[in-house]
């Protein structure tokens, strides 16, 4: 088994994605159907047993009153004279005993009951009879003349939901229907909303395998999560192609600039060796050996510091630092060397910022060297230092000949110089580590020019 399919079956899902969200979809349904079905069964009980007792309660109240308030119908109680029906009101079953338990009237169809004695209490009383359950209430009708009157009535009470359930075929057989219908369901919904996933996969397998880093996922454009996720694998993709191609171009551009110092050095050692007469002439193939090889150290060295910032490494600390004091001091520095060069400066006082200073020294430098060597003989440098809203801004101006427009563009460009008649001055790579070290700062790094005109190179930092 290769590597690719070993990688494959280490990520198999056991179960799909899929699958896991229908099974989830159908417990999250199945809890909350219990849920309703628990609520809904707890109300009901409380509302039906509550609605049962009340009927009681009235019904047995009502033959109470039609007995001590009716003309007659005492005495047609007492003849036995009232039929079934009478007794009967609502669900509720009614019956009249007289004050020693003897039965005159109502439905007597529990047995049981005449053995149960007669209850003060205003409230109906449970009871179980015949393997059911029953609520029953007692009330006593005092007579003027003769023995007192219990009215006795009894109504079933409510079945609970559970019990419906219970002797419902027709329910128990649905739940597990609804189950099946929410899970396939849930199956069908889960496929529609997980299809610009597989889209996306399949579209970084086959960048993968391919290796096209100018291919693209698809984007739905419906401006969900899934749409953002596709978005964003595209700008990954547009970063690594970026990435890919500046390696290549740096690779392509070190190995030529690194060539020529090269083979100059094994020329001057070969012509060394082979025809060097006298010192005098080993002393030039050395001296040319010498320079050749600051060259190629210099070219390394600014590889190297370009890297590190890149790396964001530690070697470079931020401090707060005056950077008024420094563009001072490096314009100073640099009037010193280059004497012949006219530097006018309009420094801001008192401007602090947060960085390295051996960096800002070195994008400073950079900046004015840049303008010495392109701006041609006799050329007039501009160094400017101000603050606005928030924003320190360096500006290095020369009055030289400029770039063209179809070269300003790739002026940031590793190893790009615009003025190749120049190339022995510069290695194309101040600039380049000028926007580095900008962007290591939070800032930014521009230029404007225009040929025949000059160049203004400038650096903003956000202030301290």
């Amino acid at each position: 088994m290769n590597a690719r399919s070993t990688t494959k079956a280490a990520f198999e899902p056991h179960l799909t994605i899929k699958t896991r969200m229908s099974l989830w979809f159908t417990l999250v349904l199945a809890v909350i159907c219990a849920l309703l079905l628990v609520a809904t069964a707890t109300a009901y009980g409380a509302y039906g047993r509550q609605v049962t007792r009340a009927e009681l309660v009235d019904a047995v109240q009502a033959e109470a009153d039609a007995i001590e308030q009716e003309r007659g119908y005492e005495e047609r109680l007492s003849a036995g004279g009232m039929a079934d029906a009478e007794f009967v009101d609502g669900d509720v079953q009614l019956m009249v005993y007289g004050e020693g338990g003897k039965r005159y009237g109502g439905l007597f169809l529990h047995d049981a009951l005449d053995d149960v004695s007669f209850s003060p209490s205003d409230a109906p009383q449970e009871i179980e009879l015949d393997g059911g359950t029953y609520y029953y209430l007692d009330k006593r009708v005092r007579i003027r003349h003769g023995d007192d009157y219990w009215v006795r009535g009894i109504v079933r009470a409510e079945a609970s939901v559970w019990d419906m359930l219970a002797r419902s075929g027709f329910l128990a057989a649905l739940i597990p229907v609804l189950l099946l219908v929410a899970f396939f369901g849930g199956r069908i919904l889960a496929g529609r909303f997980l299809q610009p996933v597989r889209e996306i996969d399949r579209a970084a397998r086959e960048i993968r395998e391919s290796g096209d880093l100018t291919r693209r996922v698809p984007v739905s454009g419906a401006g969900d999560e899934l749409s953002a996720l596709a978005h964003d694998m595209n700008e990954m993709l547009g970063t690594l192609q970026r990435n890919f191609e500046a390696e290549r171009t740096f690779a392509s551009s070190a190995s030529h600039e690194l060539r020529t110092p090269v083979a100059v050095i094994l020329a001057q050692c070969e012509y060394a060796e082979d025809n060097a007469s006298d010192e005098g002439e080993l002393r030039e193939s050395i001296a040319a050996v010498r320079k050749q090889g600051e060259k190629m150290s210099g070219i390394i060295e600014s590889l190297l510091m370009l890297t590190r910032i890149e790396q964001g490494t530690d070697r470079y600390t931020c401090e707060e630092l005056d950077l008024s004091a420094l563009v001072h001091g490096v314009c100073e520095d640099f009037s010193r060397m280059e004497g012949s060069v006219h530097l006018e400066r309009d420094i801001a006082d008192g401007v602090r910022v947060k960085a390295n200073r051996e960096l800002m020294e070195l994008a400073l430098n950079n900046l004015l060297r840049n303008a010495e060597r392109y701006g041609g003989d006799g050329v007039a440098i501009r160094v400017a230092l101000a603050t606005s809203d928030g924003v320190a801004s360096i500006s290095v101006a020369d009055d030289g000949p400029g770039i063209a427009s179809d070269k300003a563009q790739r002026i940031w460009d590793l190893f790009y110089r615009a003025d190749t008649s120049r190339s022995s001055k510069g290695f194309g790579l101040g600039l380049p580590l000028v926007r580095k070290i900008a962007e290591f700062h939070r800032g930014s790094a521009t230029a404007e020019t225009s040929e025949g005109i000059g160049s203004t190179f400038t650096v903003a930092l956000p202030l301290a």
